[in-house]
């Protein structure tokens, strides 16, 4: 990430108002944030511009959390990532921030 940049958070999940309210809460928080609705999505646009943190869902139909993380490895590797359940509402956002904040972002 270059000096003076937000960090770039990538969320994954399946769910839809997931993706809405964690986003939202994470753009309030000044962190500059991409979401997809599935794994593969999520790694051809990590191929494209590698995320600082990536919150993946871990149930997903296509590609379950488990195997996006593997596939990360495989194309970003200075990547910081974080496989954290979605619970779909801002207190799940509230309650991971301490965890991205420990992520050196």
């Amino acid at each position: 990430m270059p000096r003076g940049e937000n960090p770039f958070i990538m969320i994954v999940d399946d769910t839809p108002a997931n993706l809405e309210i964690l986003s939202a809460g994470l753009r309030d928080w000044g962190y500059r944030v991409r979401t997809a609705p599935g794994g593969r999505l999520a790694l051809q646009a990590a191929r494209n511009d590698p995320p600082d943190l990536v919150l993946l869902d871990i149930m997903m139909p296509e590609m379950d959390g488990y195997e996006v993380r593997r596939s990360l490895y495989h194309y970003i590797q200075q990547a910081v990532e974080a496989a954290l359940p979605s619970s779909g509402n801002r207190r799940c956002v509230e309650k991971h921030e301490s965890v991205i904040r420990r992520s050196s972002l």
